[in-house]
């Protein structure tokens, strides 16, 4: 978490992250509150079937990729790298039981099963 790398963190729908450090010993001085301010690097990647690989995760994009999708010759490699994968994205999910609970709350979908609950949240 201190160098930009090609590692990521990948998110999907209802994930959340932790964040644990330590707070500094020395007390603040009195009214003075302390604030921290986390800065990252990073892409979002909606799954848009209408974007470009949109449904899948990789290729991971990372730092100075020259676009996206980047060409084969320009992907991160290299043994630490593949340990990453083998060790950090295993996860495998299946996008259609999500899709079929949004179907459900979509008022233009012709297989809704209760269109007027989107209706009644939204303007």
């Amino acid at each position: 978490l201190t160098e930009i790398d090609a590692r990521h963190v990948v998110f999907g729908c209802g994930d959340e992250m932790t964040l644990e450090f330590a707070v500094p010993n020395e007390p603040l001085p009195e009214g003075w509150t302390r604030d921290f301010v986390l800065y990252n690097i990073g892409w979002e990647k909606d799954c848009n079937t209408n974007g470009v690989l949109g449904r899948t995760t990789e290729p991971y994009p990372f730092v100075g990729m020259s676009a996206y999708p980047y060409p084969p010759d320009e992907a991160p490699s290299g043994p630490d790298y593949q340990e990453y994968l083998d060790t950090w994205q295993t996860r495998e999910m299946e996008h259609l039981p999500f899709l079929r609970f949004v179907q459900r709350f979509d008022r233009n979908s012709p297989t809704a099963t209760n269109p007027t609950i989107i209706s009644d949240v939204l303007p």
